[in-house]
């Protein structure tokens, strides 16, 4: 089985068929699935909350950690179904690393900075 840090402290352990999540190393109880119970959004939706619950003190600041979970399962899923369909992997899906998590702030920051420059105009 493959494994990829899809947020600090959070690991996805997949193959072909299923996954599952590991917080720290330990196994999330109740958080195994196949890779066709997530192509339902609603599913993919409510693994992706419960997986932001798990986050590292250092990666709080992240404004969207519910987005970017299902982003980073999204694209594993992706490489999987390219893995089956032509036995090579199309473009490998790498881990999330601090520059991710930093940049996914900064990115955050930045927009801020820009909505308070839009209200001194008005």
């Amino acid at each position: 089985m493959a494994k990829r840090r899809i947020l600090p402290g959070i690991d996805v352990v997949y193959d072909a068929e299923e996954l599952s999540f590991r917080c720290d190393g330990e196994q999330i109880e109740d958080m195994e699935f196949t890779w066709e119970d997530l192509k339902d959004p609603a599913l993919l939706a409510e693994v992706a909350e419960e997986l932001a619950e798990y986050l590292d003190e250092d990666a709080q600041d992240i404004d969207n950690p519910v987005s970017l979970i299902k982003s980073r399962l999204k694209q594993i899923r992706r490489s999987q179904t390219a893995d089956e369909t032509t036995g090579e992997d199309e473009e490998p899906v790498r881990d999330v690393d601090e520059e991710d998590v930093e940049s996914h702030i900064a990115d955050d920051e930045d927009e801020d900075e820009d909505e308070d420059d839009n209200d001194e105009d008005y």
